[in-house]
């Protein structure tokens, strides 16, 4: 699982130091390897963090709140700049080196040291929390006391996980989704748990590459800033409307955020690919903020439309009828005939998911569970919030009527020691298969465990 890397090295004995640090030595009194030179989410009294070396949060042990998104600290000029691991990584706080006596910077190795100019019995260190928080604590008489959030000067709402993915972070620490200031009516975004709002939003439909210009379109949020806000465009004629166009452009974007100062032609825009915490803003010095963030399946009329579409419903759907109920006894005698044509098409009651529904719900087939003799499975979760497993099928020797078959026959089977199918996709070449997604993770685990006590026996 680790090594040290240290094998054909010569280690004589191994030294824990009062500081903490664990440290292998040779012969001659040289240090083979030390901890100290491998710094986790934890910066300890008398380490020096070099250019190159991090400090990276843990993962939540909360299941209320496990964070998808870690975090890391690097050495840069002014001192240690705190990102958010994104795709490319984005800067969120600085912990500038000037503002703590203990906080040193050296030139030109640009490397930062805890000083020791402290009370000897007050133990100090740092650590970087899984939620992007640096804390500062002290050690005394074998208890933990935080001292200080060494980013003191940025506020909750500057964090990239307060609210989760797009959801939006008010004055008041409370978080909400996006609503559209031009349409009430409809609102494409839902909360993952009702009960839970900082756990974020999700989209009602996901996002799709295809036919961008026809399917999708924006809602609009005024005074909404974003912690990320990286210029892409910067020129004096950048409006709204460009930067809106420019993301329409960009598959990877999900997001038109436009600052601007008091004309609104000439501002800023920024197309991030990922979107986490929003924050509300009343102003920031000169700035406005208006934000556009893309999404799949919606008029792009607002309550006109809805108002249109709720006068021309009853006189359709009269007119629809009528023609249905004309065309039925044709429709069945056609039916019919081609029975015996069809025989051979099966009906199938599992769920049928498109590739680009799995494609989206397993963010690109991301997390792999495990692979077969048959293909490889990965963790996904539909739009409801419900994970799954996605089988892909690798070289299917099988034709189109042989498969169906297959799914017809599993998805009829139902037993207790059975993982439950739950749909599955069959489009041009890619044929795909949605099970239950198993919370105690593979079986092999279980019977191949080197931990004794957690393997299941034969009997």
């Amino acid at each position: 699982m680790w090594s040290s890397n240290t094998s054909g090295h010569s280690v004589a004995f191994m030294n824990l130091t009062r500081e903490g640090n664990l440290i292998l030595v040779n012969d001659t009194g040289g240090v083979v390897w030390q901890s100290f030179d491998h710094i986790t989410d934890t910066w300890l009294l008398p380490q020096t963090l070099q250019i190159g070396q991090t400090l990276t949060s843990r993962q939540s042990i909360d299941d209320a709140h496990n964070f998808s998104q870690q975090f890391y600290a690097s050495v840069h000029e002014g001192g240690l700049h705190a990102f958010v691991d994104t795709n490319p990584p984005t800067a969120y706080a600085v912990f500038h080196w000037m503002d703590y006596s203990y906080l040193k910077q050296n030139h030109p190795v640009e490397s930062l040291e805890l000083s020791d100019a402290q009370n000897k019995s007050e133990f100090t260190y740092l650590r970087l929390e899984p939620d992007g928080h640096l804390h500062q604590f002290k050690y005394i008489d074998g208890n933990e006391e935080l001292i200080l959030d060494s980013f003191y000067n940025i506020g909750n709402c500057s964090y990239p996980t307060t609210c989760g993915n797009y959801g939006i972070c008010f004055s008041d620490n409370s978080c909400n989704c996006p609503e559209d200031d031009d349409d009430q009516y409809s609102n494409p975004f839902k909360l993952v748990d009702p009960t839970s709002p900082d756990l974020g939003c999700k989209r009602v439909i996901p996002l799709s590459c295809q036919d961008t210009h026809k399917h999708q379109t924006y809602v609009r949020l005024e005074n909404i800033n974003y912690f990320g806000f990286e210029s892409f465009l910067r020129f004096t004629e950048v409006d709204a409307d460009t930067c809106k166009r420019a993301c329409l452009e960009s598959c990877s974007c999900v997001a038109a955020l436009c600052r601007y100062g008091e004309n609104i032609s000439s501002g800023d825009c920024s197309l991030p690919s990922q979107l986490l915490t929003l924050m509300h803003v009343d102003s920031v010095w000169n700035y406005n903020y208006t934000s556009f963030i893309k999404v799949q399946g919606r008029p792009e009329t607002g309550k006109s439309s809805s108002s249109l579409v709720r006068k021309l419903v009853p006189s359709v759907s009269v007119s629809f009828l009528v023609l249905i109920l004309c065309t039925g006894a044709c429709y069945y005698t056609s039916v019919m005939r081609r029975a015996d044509k069809f025989s051979s098409d099966l009906v199938i009651d599992t769920t049928r998911f498109s590739f680009d529904t799995l494609r989206v719900a397993t963010h690109d087939f991301k997390e792999r569970l495990g692979r077969g003799g048959f293909g490889s499975v990965f963790e996904g979760t539909l739009e409801d919030g419900k994970k799954v497993a996605v089988k892909c099928l690798d070289s299917v020797g099988q034709g189109r009527k042989e498969f169906l078959a297959e799914v017809t026959t599993i998805g009829t089977l139902h037993h207790f020691n059975l993982v439950k199918l739950i749909g599955f996709c069959e489009e041009g070449l890619q044929r795909l298969l949605v099970y239950e997604y198993m919370q105690n993770g593979l079986l092999d685990k279980w019977i191949f465990s080197q931990d004794l006590a957690r393997s299941l026996t034969w009997s």
